[in-house]
């Protein structure tokens, strides 16, 4: 005991250590599980009201462990109404009976008939952006219908222990018919010089998609599915377009296709090439699977008309073969490509990086962020080019786009 007094007295951090203990960790102990205390939420829906007294429709999916052997979660959907996403969370504060944190939220759903009609989602989102608990890689989407049923649903699937939603809206950015959008990355496009933003597209279907519905125990150990519930959560492949925050119009699978080749910002995906004619086979449909991407952007500016010159390697991997009639060639039986036939491919890609170039002049939407491009190639030029127009975003109108295209295969 004396060696510890003398201790102690030489290190009196060992003092503040032992008051520390004393005065927060029995305190600690007497106080309830914050299980208890907070309502912990992974998925925000928000939707233009149905009733006229308020403005917005907010559903909440929230889950609460339970404490036990193999540590369940309860998952559940709380609806709310509000003129502002604030008062709309504060009002299911009081449902709930307990605070609501979102520290593990995951998922921030629109519903199209908000953003239709005019809503500015940089201030819809300003309350949840503000939030110091909420995580900048949160996705951003809009549901095809409402919001609230497509919380309906993620319920059903994060109730399955095989598929959770984060599974189905952590889309791969790298992927050529999908893109990703989340909370820091809207904010950072929407402060950009274009403020041009893209959220991937879902919807509630009856068709395709992963089913949540729930499963029967049948004897012997066989599962089917409930004929009650027959729905599913689709990833549509389109993607909303925002100007300013604002709606500006949808882009279809195709487009989006087109756009990603335009930004070269994928790694892999489905290549199609339609009525192909090469060496070896002619008037067939080929499809390729991609597993690279090499891009090199230079800028240029020729009699003061900027120009940008893509470089691109990509490597493919023969998948099939659809003739006419019918028949099909998988991966095995696909001879090998000649020069000619690389040539289709690589025409086939610069015709949808046209294709995606005119669609952007028609819109006016600098969806590939070729402002930045060019002031960062050539200042002094850019801003000389600039002045041909009485409006900046006009500009794209004299950007010419030159592609290099290179395929080989695996």
């Amino acid at each position: 005991m004396k060696n510890f007094l003398k201790s102690t007295i030489k290190n009196p951090i060992i003092i503040v250590f032992v008051f520390i203990s004393v005065v927060f960790g029995f305190t600690a102990l007497g106080r309830s599980s914050q299980v208890e205390e907070y309502s912990i939420v992974i998925g925000v829906g928000i939707d233009k009201s149905e009733s006229a007294e308020f403005k917005y429709d907010v559903s909440l999916l929230t889950f609460v462990p339970i404490a036990d052997q193999n540590f369940s979660e309860t998952y559940n959907v709380v609806y709310s109404k509000g003129n502002s996403l604030a008062s709309a969370i504060d009002s299911a504060d009081l449902y709930l009976g307990r605070e609501i944190r979102f520290a593990h939220i995951k998922t921030i759903v629109l519903g199209s008939e908000l953003l239709k009609q005019g809503e500015d989602v940089s201030t819809l989102l300003d309350f949840l952006a503000r939030e110091n608990d909420v995580s900048a890689s949160t996705r951003i989407v809009v549901s095809k219908g409402k919001a609230g049923e497509f919380m309906d649903m993620a319920k059903k699937l994060d109730s399955s222990s095989s598929t959770k939603i984060s599974q189905i809206v952590s889309i791969n950015k790298e992927e050529l018919y999908s893109m990703e959008s989340t909370l820091e990355k809207f904010y950072r496009d929407y402060f950009g010089e274009t403020k041009v933003s893209l959220l991937p597209v879902f919807e509630v279907d009856d068709k395709v998609g992963i089913n949540p519905s729930t499963q029967t125990q049948q004897s012997g150990g066989a599962t089917q599915q409930s004929e009650k519930e027959k729905k599913l959560i689709v990833n549509t492949g389109t993607a909303f377009v925002l100007k300013d925050g604002k709606y500006a119009f949808e882009m279809g699978k195709e487009d989006l296709k087109n756009t990603n080749m335009l930004c070269a910002n994928f790694k892999k995906g489905i290549l199609k090439v339609e009525d192909f004619d090469g060496e070896q086979y002619k008037d067939v449909d080929m499809t390729f699977e991609i597993y690279g991407l090499k891009v090199k952007k230079k800028v240029e500016f020729e009699n003061g008309i900027p120009v940008i010159l893509m470089n691109l390697s990509i490597e493919l991997v023969p998948s099939e073969i659809n003739y006419k009639n019918g028949m099909v060639a998988k991966n095995s039986d696909i001879k090998r490509f000649g020069k000619k036939d690389c040539k289709q491919i690589e025409n086939a890609i610069k015709k949808d990086i046209s294709k995606a170039l005119a669609l952007v002049k028609e819109k006016k939407i600098d969806v590939a962020n070729f402002y930045t491009l060019l002031y960062n190639g050539d200042r002094g030029k850019f801003k000389k080019y600039l002045q041909n127009f009485e409006r900046k975003e006009d500009f794209l109108e004299g950007v010419v786009v030159k592609a290099k295209v290179n395929v080989r295969f695996r």
